[in-house]
């Protein structure tokens, strides 16, 4: 009998699975408290709506602009962004549409695009309030949020320097999708889906994950902007040849690759090679702040 209402009910699950991705259950946004790593709230502008933002300000003409993964927040991106402004790099963090403090967004359709305007918005909200002549601007996103960061390149020209993408994004989006289900990240209901059930929930899953997020058909861009791809061969959601494959697209892609790291996990695998990997990059692409060159 449970088999069977797993059958039965499994285009339902994809469903709400799929829904549940792209409007994920609010909760509290935690604030950063560490001393010496202050930041002010920021509303910033986007589809007639307002995301919410932090900014923490050091060289004002070296920014990068954080966004967090799919189910998060902006408080997630926190650890990374102490060490940017560490460096003297000025930072930005917001929340995507539908998380953390963001507004919310009830449509069905076309989330891919609909992130990439937050990206576009954000970027966009810092060149007109914050930026100074010879501003450089990085994108930095991690999981699911680095294929918004890539897509919004083509509507920025001359606006951002250099992506830096953490797990992902992979050069197929469907597959990363399938992924979710059968690396068991998402919630699936413990009511028994085997055999047939379970397909039919991953494909269920798949295809309204596809109408929901509207990936583009012309996947990867081919960019020509510096990008740094940080990705471990131990993430069995995007794992490493999805990322190469974006890679190839992509000409002044550069990828480091951390041993037995998961997904989202490079920096806790090896803190000081992955600082000092994006530094590096951040350095020779955006520029050295202020700070360190004193």
């Amino acid at each position: 009998m449970g088999a069977l209402l797993s059958t039965v009910t499994a285009p339902v699950t994809g469903f709400r699975l799929a829904y549940a991705s792209c409007h994920p259950p609010r909760r509290p946004v935690r604030e950063p408290t560490r001393p010496g790593f202050a930041v002010e709230k920021v509303r910033i502008p986007a589809a007639g709506r307002v995301l919410a933002g932090w900014v923490a300000a050091a060289d004002p003409q070296r920014w990068v602009v954080l966004g967090h993964g799919l189910g998060l927040d902006k408080s997630h991106s926190v650890r990374h962004a102490r060490f940017l402004h560490d460096a003297g790099y000025s930072v930005l963090m917001f929340d995507f549409r539908n998380h953390g403090a963001s507004f919310r967004d009830k449509s069905l359709t076309g989330f891919n695009k609909r992130f990439m305007h937050d990206v576009v918005a954000a970027v966009r909200w810092l060149r007109a309030h914050r930026a100074v002549p010879g501003t450089r601007v990085a994108l930095y996103g991690f999981s699911l949020a680095t294929f918004a960061m890539l897509h919004a390149v083509p509507e920025l020209p001359g606006e951002v320097d250099a992506v830096i993408c953490d797990s992902g994004p992979s050069d197929h989006p469907a597959e990363t999708v399938a992924n979710l289900v059968s690396a068991g990240i998402l919630p699936v209901p413990r009511t028994p889906a085997t055999g047939i059930g379970r397909r039919l929930l991953g494909a269920s899953y798949r295809r309204c994950s596809s109408v929901l997020m509207g990936w583009p058909s012309a996947w990867p861009p081919r960019e020509s902007i510096p990008l740094l791809l940080l990705t471990g061969d131990g993430d069995r959601l995007i794992p490493p040849s999805a990322v190469h494959g974006v890679a190839h697209a992509c000409p002044r892609a550069e990828i480091a690759v951390f041993p037995g790291a998961g997904h989202m996990r490079p920096m806790a695998s090896d803190p000081a090679r992955y600082v000092s990997t994006v530094l590096e990059f951040a350095g020779r692409i955006v520029g050295t702040p202020e700070r360190a060159r004193r």
